[in-house]
């Protein structure tokens, strides 16, 4: 009952009487009830999760790291060592403009080594970053000292201030790519534009970002066709004055100024904060948590950009050291505070969340592997970390390392024929063609070539061109044809039979539904002829109709219960 009691005043209370309710539940409790309860009311939300999303070809997994502060090349090496071994595909790294050319237009001095390039520091982490088999992503910013206003030079940080001519850093974005063309193909323009802090103390301007980002991208695909454009994160916010906006208001404002043929993939910081992860509240009147993006994945639906995906440039939730507000008197926890085990399993979470829930949403990079200097202790932000100074793994390291170690699976959602939870054996070869979806599918026409992956979800298609050019393939799901339940069995074989049909590209060839729960094996073999696949489709059950199912069965369950109960014979009284 004391139970039922603090979980109703949970819900309805509010200010210090909420705060004391959730201390005496703990926050990992509190955080789970909050979820079952904010997924039991959330509103539908329209985020065309089936849209065909193009760039989700990578693992979602990245890290952000701080390499170009390394002065010992063999710190470098071991951090990149330890990303390496952890599992994560990226790191992502910031490349400073106002530390790279300079001190004037056209010049690459390093600042602390006379004679030296200042490119040096970038090329380094590139190579040993490749050598590695990572990719890299570079998060382009800062201005240099004189492509900026004067007036920035009375600002705590006036690197942040943005050019005062868009076209000096679409110069130098040009020669970024230019650089690195062939090994870095990721670029995010900016960060945070939508914070004063990070736009020169000025306040947040979507019109003059646009601006910006449209020249960084026209120059950046001028060098290399190939790039991928990042748009600046967004910082999740609900302020609005001249120190921030909301990221909402801002994205609106950038689709009004025609910023969409301008990115590739659109950013966002996804910070759990004061919640945990499974949290459903995507708008709330006084804070922000991890759900924040499926409000921005709304508005890019609403502005016909649903067939890009949303990249997480920071998720992470805090861990502050348990004495911290008695070390350091009159710091509250700015990004809120976990046990370094929640933090490791929240961040797990995270992941697991969105490869189930949010098929737009692909590569999510954690705030922050390592910082580099021992006074980085005194800073908050510190305490995001995965690895200390000191080069103590902290249990996040453990827990995303198993995460990235685990076969992958394919969850709801439309997925390219080069995703990367996707395995294809030799004999099939990926064909450009405008009439596939997003203008790419694989094809084989050699007999016994296989696609093979690991589902989770109840109902499967699969996309692919029909016609009597087309041949036919085998279907097994856990090793079994007639698990394929939507293909006709033939000779003991679950048939897709693509030349039965008129020619059509783009056909959903349903090929399982009530599927039961857990991971499937899904495999297809190619029987005879030329056989294509342009995607595959997963649905499943929302988690709140989950959720609806288990309380109605559950409480049907009870209630037979009772009534068996209630009408139970009373026991024959026997005479003496």
């Amino acid at each position: 009952m004391v139970v039922i009691v603090l979980i109703v005043g949970l819900i309805v209370a509010r200010g210090p009487a909420r705060h004391a309710i959730a201390d005496l539940l703990g926050v990992r409790t509190k955080n789970q009830l909050l979820a079952i309860y904010t997924l039991a009311i959330a509103p539908p939300m329209q985020t065309d999760d089936l849209a065909p999303i193009a760039n989700d070809s990578v693992p979602p997994y990245a890290v952000n790291v701080f390499l170009d502060q390394e002065v010992q090349t063999a710190n470098v090496e071991k951090t990149l060592d330890l990303v390496r071994a952890a599992g994560f595909h990226f790191i992502k790294q910031e490349l400073l403009w106002s530390d790279v050319e300079r001190p004037a237009k056209g010049q690459y001095e390093d600042k602390q080594v006379p004679g030296k390039s200042s490119w040096a520091n970038y090329d380094r982490i590139v190579d040993l970053a490749r050598q590695r088999g990572l990719e890299v992503i570079f998060r382009i910013d800062t201005s240099p000292a004189w492509a900026r206003p004067p007036e920035a030079s009375t600002l705590a940080s006036p690197e942040k201030t943005p050019p005062v001519n868009d076209a000096d850093f679409g110069d130098f974005v040009a020669a970024v790519v230019k650089r690195y063309k062939g090994r870095v193909r990721y670029y995010q323009i900016w960060n945070e534009p939508n914070l004063a802090d990070e736009w020169g103390g000025q306040r947040p301007d979507p019109a003059a970002y646009t601006r910006l980002l449209q020249v960084a991208a026209t120059r950046a695909r001028e060098v290399d066709p190939n790039v991928v454009i990042i748009s600046a994160a967004l910082a999740p916010t609900i302020q609005n004055d001249a120190r921030a906006m909301p990221d909402t208001l801002f994205l609106q404002r950038m689709y009004d100024l025609g910023a969409r043929p301008y990115f590739d993939v659109l950013s966002a910081n996804a910070y759990g904060l004061r919640d945990g992860p499974d949290d459903w509240r995507f708008s709330q009147p006084n804070d922000v948590n991890f759900a924040r993006p499926v409000l921005l994945r709304q508005i890019m639906v609403r502005n016909g950009d649903a067939g890009k995906p949303i990249w997480a440039s920071e998720i992470g939730w805090n861990s502050l050291p348990p004495d911290w507000m008695q070390t350091h008197p009159g710091q509250t926890p700015l990004w809120g505070s976990v046990s370094r085990e929640l933090q490791a399993e929240y961040t797990v979470r995270a992941y697991e969340r969105a490869a189930e829930q949010w098929p737009w949403m692909g590569v999510m990079a954690v705030w922050h592997f390592r910082m580099v200097y021992p006074t980085n202790r005194d800073s908050q932000q510190y305490y995001f970390d995965m690895v200390d100074v000191d080069w103590h793994k902290e249990p996040i390291y453990d827990a995303l390392q198993a995460l990235m170690r685990s076969p992958p699976v394919v969850h709801r959602g439309y997925h390219q024929e080069d995703f990367w939870a996707l395995h294809w054996s030799s004999g099939w070869e990926e064909v450009g063609d405008a009439r596939a979806s997003l203008g790419h599918l694989m094809v084989s026409a050699t007999p016994g070539t296989t696609l093979d992956f690991e589902v989770e979800g109840s109902w499967l298609d699969l996309v692919t061109p029909t016609g009597p050019t087309w041949g036919k393939a085998a279907v097994t799901i856990d090793g079994l044809p007639f698990a394929a339940n939507r293909l006709p069995i033939i000779h003991g074989q679950a048939i897709l039979d693509l030349g039965s049909r008129s020619e059509r590209w783009q056909v959903r060839q349903p090929i399982a539904d009530g599927l039961g729960p857990g991971v499937h094996h899904v495999q297809v073999r190619v029987l005879a002829g030329r056989v294509g696949v342009d995607g595959v489709v997963v649905d499943d059950a929302s988690p709140q109709m989950r959720l609806y199912l288990t309380v109605g069965f559950g409480v049907l369950g009870v209630g037979v219960l009772a009534a068996t109960f209630w009408h139970r014979p009373a026991p024959a009284i026997q005479e003496s």
